[in-house]
């Protein structure tokens, strides 16, 4: 907290919170930049998720009685939701664990900031959206991103003490 009554300081503080916000979205900018190039269809364990998610919403499959799903249920939930508003096509099969990966870093941000500051807060990113093994992970939908955001949220929410959100 800065006090009400010295402006100076309230701008002050007010401009580091625009220039980290800016600095995580250029961070962001240039993931999405790097993502664009796996903008396209692969062949690979996400395609019998997609089709699973896609049963699912089409036709009412369900996993475990019409077929076989050892992942959890959790997982097809975002493909199924997606696929039903947008269809199926390499840019939102891509949506998803980029989403996925943007909502966790939007998370860690938000743990960092409140617990170690802006400075950590904007470094967390960079090291979490740059790190080279998460770029691979992060553009394919295997459920490792999901997992990882799932993760990051419940830790998000234990820390503001929530703990049934997590």
């Amino acid at each position: 907290g800065v006090p009400v009554d010295n402006p100076a300081a309230l701008d002050r503080n007010r401009r580091s919170e625009i220039m980290v916000w800016s600095w995580c979205g250029l961070v962001v900018l240039f993931y999405l930049v790097l993502k664009s190039f796996s903008l396209h269809y692969e062949i690979g364990d996400e395609n019998i998720y997609l089709y699973m998610a896609w049963a699912a919403g089409d036709h009412g499959a369900l996993p475990y009685r019409d077929f076989f799903f050892a992942h959890p249920p959790l997982h097809l939930l975002p493909g199924i939701l997606l696929f039903s508003i947008t269809g199926i096509s390499p840019l939102t099969v891509r949506l998803i664990p980029v989403g996925a990966s943007l909502v966790g870093a939007l998370f860690l941000f938000l743990v960092a900031k409140r617990h170690f500051g802006r400075l950590a807060a904007a470094t967390t990113v960079v090291v979490y959206l740059c790190a080279y093994d998460f770029l691979r992970a992060s553009s394919h939908w295997t459920g490792i991103n999901l997992s990882v955001m799932w993760m990051i949220v419940g830790l998000w929410a234990l820390l503001r003490n929530r703990p049934a959100l997590s």
